[in-house]
């Protein structure tokens, strides 16, 4: 039915000198524009995307059959979009049919991103089995449906959203978790959190359920995270530590460094992802350095072998670029060492292009080895010449 109440209301313009109309004078436009009476330009005076919802309110079957006779355009997509969304909040089975009468291309995507949006708000589980009967809904579309559903049953939106296929599980059941454990008081029921991983169905939906409490739990009390995360298994542990240390910047990188190191130094290698490890890691190592470039080095050169040359180089990079004084001086006071020898690989990587002579001199300190005989080819591939050692220092 027509939104009569809404009939005459005043429309915004898009500039100061274009005409105030009405709704309904709106449409009238518009039923000309579709019969080809009117031509749609680009000198239109409305923003169709703040006109379209107005119109939409007063008549969404009319201005969607209005939409699909104009001509192509985002001018008749932002009102086919919208047209569908009001129809949807109003009958989502409704509106998911006609879509039908929509061809293949970013209208058909758009609309059915709106429809299943809007019908999930009032029918969370008819959306879901839509979406899923579907090929292609976007992945964060999912996940808008799994937040609507888990807040009227989670157990249900839970395991719906494990059944799903790739990134968009993914993000279905990260969407799905985060909600459940954004109520008050979730994250302080560990039988709560015990449960809500038991109901797990599988190994990879068990440990992305892990990485996304986890996430959140340190957000709210890392002391409490990091002891949650000594109650899980080693891979748990391992996964659910990666998804913290890549918060690191929003977090406490110097306490998560820490936990960091305990939690390698007691675990089973062969538990551990090292590609994705060395990831989480070189993030961390980056976000330390921004606080505390000293402790950041002291840090990366503790770390197990397999993790240490990544997380010095990033250290030594992010210190190089902000402070390379400093970061010389660091490096004249270390004995020679694997950690030195990637520091200052790092080191004259960085300072190069802005002072190859000293990038050069710091790498003639070096045992010779094939990373160092490249870097200094590279540094002298422009003049061909060799090292000078009579140049002077910056750094």
């Amino acid at each position: 039915m027509p939104d009569t109440a809404h009939s005459e209301m005043t429309l915004p313009a898009e500039t100061s000198s274009a005409p105030i109309c009405s709704v309904r004078q709106v449409m009238d436009w518009l039923e000309k524009a579709a019969a080809g009476a009117v031509k749609m330009t680009n000198t239109v005076p409305w923003d169709w995307s703040i006109v379209a919802p107005m119109l939409a309110k007063q008549d969404a079957a009319k201005l969607l059959e209005l939409a699909l006779q104009l001509p192509a355009g985002q001018t008749a997509q932002t009102l086919c979009v919208e047209a569908f969304r009001s129809l949807a909040s109003a009958d989502g089975a409704r509106a998911w049919q006609q879509l039908e009468r929509l061809g293949q291309g970013d209208m058909e995507r758009e609309a059915t991103a709106a429809v299943l949006t809007e019908w999930a708000a009032s029918d969370p589980a008819a959306a879901a089995r839509a979406a899923t009967a579907f090929e292609g809904v976007a992945s964060d579309v999912l996940a808008q449906i799994a937040a609507q559903w888990v807040t009227r049953d989670p157990q249900r939106a839970l395991q719906w959203a494990q059944r799903l296929p790739g990134e968009a599980g993914e993000s279905a059941l990260q969407e799905t978790v985060r909600h459940t454990i954004s109520r008050p008081g979730a994250l302080t029921d560990t039988a709560r959190l015990r449960e809500l991983l038991a109901a797990a169905s599988t190994p990879a939906a068990r440990q992305q359920m892990t990485a996304a409490i986890a996430s959140e739990l340190v957000l709210q009390d890392k002391e409490k995270a990091f002891r949650w995360m000594a109650t899980l298994s080693e891979s748990e542990r391992a996964g659910a530590m990666m998804e913290v240390a890549s918060m690191a910047g929003l977090t406490d990188p110097a306490a998560t460094a820490n936990e960091m190191s305990r939690m390698l130094a007691s675990m089973d290698a062969s538990h551990v992802d090292a590609g994705r490890m060395t990831e989480s890691i070189t993030t961390l190592a980056e976000a330390y350095a921004q606080v505390s470039t000293v402790s950041a080095m002291e840090w990366a050169a503790h770390l197990p072998e397999s993790f240490r040359a990544e997380a010095v180089r990033t250290a030594m990079l992010s210190w190089s670029e902000r402070d390379p004084v400093s970061a010389a001086t660091w490096l004249s006071k270390q004995s020679p060492a694997a950690v030195r020898d990637q520091a200052v690989l790092a080191f004259a990587s960085q300072v190069a292009a802005v002072d190859a002579p000293t990038a050069l001199q710091w790498l003639m300190t070096l045992p010779a080895s094939s990373e160092q005989q490249a870097m200094i080819m590279a540094i002298n591939q422009p003049s061909g010449s060799a090292p000078d050692a009579g140049d002077a220092s910056r750094f």
